[in-house]
């Protein structure tokens, strides 16, 4: 790949490069007569053929492997080899063992049982990657002790996890000297003197480190339990909050990966100390650059750039750390669509044997295939508007996404396909959109066939497939509902209604005196106050855009469904699937037609006032044109200027109040 030298920064850039990733300067300003075509070319097929790459004038180097991410170029050559596989000598099988350390720690249940049960295993397998690297050094004729070896590294598994151990340690030594001072107090003496700052100071010093949450006054209350009942429940339950605390895992598992990756990085120091092989010049301080980045860079670009680097300058570093850093990275490349440096990405991982850490970023490259192979063969999918939130663009997405699931076998999209991120963040934020899911005829495709209990289906399984739909309403079939019996008890339904839907939080919340609705297959009942309206006599419902609320009318009555906790989508789509629910089921079938005629005049209507509007068109003006174009489309047929009279046959004048030829009154003009 050629490279070219930034006039600006005085970095080498790829020759790819639309602009340099370290300062911005466009690449038409690079020095391209740093490396010309020809020696470009020429060191192309020295890479290719054999496997060598041109530094210097004076210098050639044999290519280990090379990596390209958004411009940022790193190279290893065969010199390090021994060296980077030293360091990562154990990297995989210590992200075996962190699982197992997982299990262990959550079959201990106690940190009593940890210390006695989970931290010995881990000592021992610490213990022996020591031992390995220590027979290696040994091959190579390099003398040292397991115990030096340990020493001069740094390996050490309780002093990674100090702050566990000194809580812990404090609270139950404070505790055993608080009881002995009231022991002393009983036995009648004013004052006790004792070293330590007392219990209450132990469990301070363990909310200061952030592990335990004490319950007030916590100090006394357990002095006294131990003494006075002599029950150490209390110190139990302190010692249980350390345990359930999540850092108190996270510290074990860390601690013993630093354990490993100290041994491994020090049996590589070694080795290249003695001329076995060369470093690869780690670059710790390129990881801080970053995490300051991360607290004050606004230019996702320039982050991405400060990740790479403190991925190159040290890629083994901790998981947790690692994780946000690539994180960061395979966030602008999928924003960017640089499909190429997410492929060098994943290689270079690969290279440094991350793939048990990262599974699932793995799993997921098995699935970019074939959501790629399925994209080829459906190009017209990439000029799909992903800001285009429509119903009809919903519905597609929604059936791409079904079919691209078939396709992976997995309900979850790869992260790492553009394409996945975009459909996936679509559906998220189509809930904000409040016309998005608007027509349920098209989402639910209601038929004169479909059956009550089909239309709650579809519901349902909608629900299902867009996260956050209808997050308040509980309907047939969603899980932790509350027994329909429950229900009919406290608002007295008839035994045979079927209980449909209900708003989920409201139900509870009316035990109470809250607020909410419940709908059968033939009542629709509002909860505080108690109302209930028959489907059957149900004459009007109607959306208020400013209440956020359903209004349903009829029986003289009006219930109020208030939906200001849902998101704006699930208004509009709770509201049209209601109206269908009333209208194709309980309404007859003139109503029902009635009703659709009111809905397509009105929508007309609107249209025609942008229309006269944006033309500066009367009202008057902008009917006449309706009227010229539904005559136009055959939909309606423009009147005669003439009729026949019905009296006596003769032809008169539409218009005309009395006929000319017999007198008799014209009703029928």
């Amino acid at each position: 790949m050629a490279l070219m030298r930034c006039p600006d920064c005085g970095k080498m850039v790829s020759g790819r490069a639309e602009v340099c990733p370290n300062c911005g300067c466009p690449s038409s300003y690079f020095e391209k007569e740093i490396i010309d075509e020809g020696r470009t070319k020429e060191e192309e097929i020295v890479y290719e053929k054999d496997n060598e790459a041109e530094v210097d004038d004076n210098l050639t180097i044999e290519i280990l492997d090379g990596f390209s991410i958004l411009g940022q170029e790193k190279y290893y050559d065969k010199s390090q080899k021994l060296y980077i596989d030293m360091m990562k000598l154990h990297n995989r099988k210590a992200a075996i063992y962190e699982k197992e350390l997982k299990d262990r720690y959550a079959k201990a249940k106690t940190m009593e049982k940890v210390w006695d049960e989970v931290t010995p295993w881990v000592k021992k397998v610490i213990d022996g990657t020591v031992d390995e690297n220590v027979k290696i050094l040994y091959e190579y004729d390099i003398y040292i002790t397991v115990d030096e070896f340990k020493k001069k590294f740094n390996i050490n598994y309780w002093n990674k996890i100090k702050g566990i151990v000194d809580t812990y340690d404090s609270v139950i030594h404070e505790a055993n000297e608080y009881q002995q001072m009231k022991e002393h107090e009983r036995a009648g003496r004013d004052r006790w003197q004792g070293g330590g700052f007392g219990l209450r100071g132990a469990i301070s010093g363990a909310m200061k480190a952030g592990v335990l949450n004490a319950v007030t006054d916590a100090g006394r209350a357990i002095g006294d339990s131990i003494v006075d009942s002599r029950d150490n429940s209390k110190v139990a339950q302190i010692t249980q909050r350390l345990y359930n605390a999540e850092d108190t895992q996270k510290e074990l598992c860390d601690g013993f990966r630093r354990c490993i990756l100290c041994a491994d990085m020090g049996l590589a120091i070694l080795l290249e100390d003695k001329g076995f092989t060369s470093g690869i010049g780690t670059d710790f301080n390129a990881t801080e650059k970053w995490a300051h980045a991360r607290q004050y860079e606004k230019n996702t670009r320039k982050l991405a750039v400060k990740a790479i680097e403190a991925l190159y300058g040290f890629p083994l570093c901790e998981c947790g750390m690692m994780a946000l850093i690539i994180n960061d990275i395979i966030s602008e490349l999928i924003s960017s669509g640089e499909e190429n440096s997410i492929d060098d990405l994943i290689r270079f991982m690969k290279f440094w044997e991350m793939q048990d850490d990262f599974s699932q970023l793995f799993s997921n490259m098995k699935k970019r295939k074939l959501v790629n192979r399925y994209l080829e063969n459906h190009k017209d999918y990439k000029d799909i508007n992903f800001s285009e939130y429509k119903p009809c663009t919903y519905v597609k997405l929604k059936s791409i996404k079904k079919e691209i699931i078939q396709v992976i076998g997995s309900t979850s999209l790869p992260q790492l396909v553009p394409f996945c991120v975009h459909l996936d963040n679509f559906l998220k934020w189509c809930l904000d959109a409040e016309f998005c899911l608007a027509s349920a005829e098209t989402i639910l495709e209601i038929t004169d066939d479909t059956t009550v209990d089909e239309f709650i289906d579809k519901i349902h399984k909608e629900k299902l497939e867009l996260d956050g739909l209808l997050k308040e309403v509980w309907v047939r079939g969603d899980e932790k509902q509350i027994p329909d019996v429950k229900i009919k008890n406290k608002w007295k339904l008839q035994e045979t209604d079927i209980i449909l839907m209900y708003q989920n939080k409201a139900v509870f919340g009316t035990m109470f005196g809250g607020k909410g609705f419940v709908l059968t297959n033939s009542l629709l009942c509002n909860l505080n106050p108690s109302m209930t309206i028959p489907l059957a006599q149900i004459s009007d419902i109607s959306y208020d855009d400013v209440a956020h609320a359903i209004s349903v009318s009829g029986d003289g009555s009006e219930i109020i469904i208030d939906l200001n906790s849902e998101k704006p989508a699930s208004r509009r789509f709770l509201y049209s699937c209601l109206q269908v629910f009333f209208e194709t089921y309980y309404m007859s079938q003139e109503e029902r037609h009635m009703r659709f005629v009111k809905r397509c005049a009105k929508k007309i209507w609107e249209i025609m006032e942008i229309y006269a509007a944006e033309n500066n068109l009367s009202k008057d003006d902008a009917c006449d044109l309706l009227i010229q174009f539904l005559i136009g489309k055959g939909i309606i047929k423009e009147k005669s200027q003439t009729i026949f009279c019905p009296y006596c046959g003769k032809k008169i004048i539409r218009t005309i109040k009395f006929c000319n030829y017999c007198g008799k009154a014209n009703k029928y003009g």
